[in-house]
């Protein structure tokens, strides 16, 4: 059960990763900050996020909507520190 888990989630990053950023408007940016690092800091953010659920969870039906509710929140702090 967890091999196949963690066969999805690699999945699930690689495939995220790529929609996440193929069209990202770069201008929204702050401009005092590197953009680069920023991506960084998304994506660990991201990352550890994900690995929490992962540990939490034994299987993708046990995560619900409260779940991607507190990912939002994150989200939220994350865009008023990078976006302008």
């Amino acid at each position: 059960m967890k091999a196949d888990i963690d066969q999805r989630i690699k999945s699930i990053y690689e495939r995220g990763f790529e929609r996440l950023y193929e069209n990202i408007d770069y201008s929204k940016f702050r401009d005092d900050i590197d953009i680069q690092k920023a991506i960084k800091i998304l994506n660990w953010t991201m990352l550890g996020f994900a690995e929490e659920a992962r540990e939490k969870f034994n299987s993708f039906e046990e995560v619900g909507t409260e779940h991607l509710k507190e990912w939002e929140s994150y989200s939220d702090i994350l865009k008023r520190s990078f976006y302008k």
